[in-house]
């Protein structure tokens, strides 16, 4: 559970960042092309959060400490990347 919302909480603070996808589910596929054209580092943090949170923790129900923390930290990381992206963009 907590991966879920960790991925999820991931994805909205993408949202804020590349805007939201026009039509139907948001897909990973779809935030990897829009991250591919921005940031290459941000496009493995999310892939590594796509298959940590997303993946193992929520689907696989991966349940090792270990796991859930880098899955975690990785969540942070990101979304503090957007916060600071966001902060360039309105200076």
């Amino acid at each position: 559970m907590a991966g879920h919302a960790a991925y999820m909480a991931v994805l909205v603070a993408l949202d804020e960042l590349l805007g939201k996808e026009t039509k139907g589910r948001k897909s990973a596929k779809w935030y990897e092309e829009q991250l591919t054209k921005l940031d290459k580092k941000a496009l493995n943090l999310f892939n590594y959060a796509y298959d940590t949170l997303h993946l193992a923790m929520a689907y696989d129900g991966n349940q090792d400490a270990g796991v859930s923390q880098a899955g975690l930290n990785t969540a942070e990381r990101i979304i503090s990347w957007v916060e600071t992206k966001l902060e360039l963009q309105a200076a």
